[in-house]
């Protein structure tokens, strides 16, 4: 999604938190997103796999979330279970700036998904 998301959309401040996840490849867009939140001072963290080194710039937060050895089943297990973690504890740390920030972000997806 973040490829479709210009800068202009991302308000993204200083205090603010970039979440993204990279497996097998590093999306095209992933390393102007981290240096866009770099630039306006929000720490980025990043679930990945074996391609998270690959960055120009390393995030804030590398959490290495391995997904098997066998290439022809990779499981997501352990993005998940971070992710989930990642949630539960946003929304029990800081609910109300957390439900606002679920709400610009529902109001950002259905304007990109809009026919025009």
């Amino acid at each position: 999604a973040c490829a479709v998301m210009g800068r202009e959309q991302l308000k993204l401040r200083k205090g603010d938190v970039v979440l993204a996840f990279a497996f097998r490849r590093l999306p095209k867009a992933l390393p102007v997103l981290m240096q866009h939140a770099d630039t306006v001072g929000a720490a980025t963290i990043l679930v990945a796999d074996m391609v998270g080194h690959r960055l120009p710039d390393p995030p804030s937060l590398l959490l290495a979330a391995p997904r098997g050895e066998d290439a022809s089943f990779l499981t997501l297990s352990v993005p998940m279970l971070i992710a989930n973690a990642i949630v539960l504890t946003l929304g029990r740390v800081a609910q109300d700036r957390a439900l606002t920030a679920l709400q610009a972000l529902d109001e950002l997806q259905r304007e990109l998904d809009t026919d025009d």
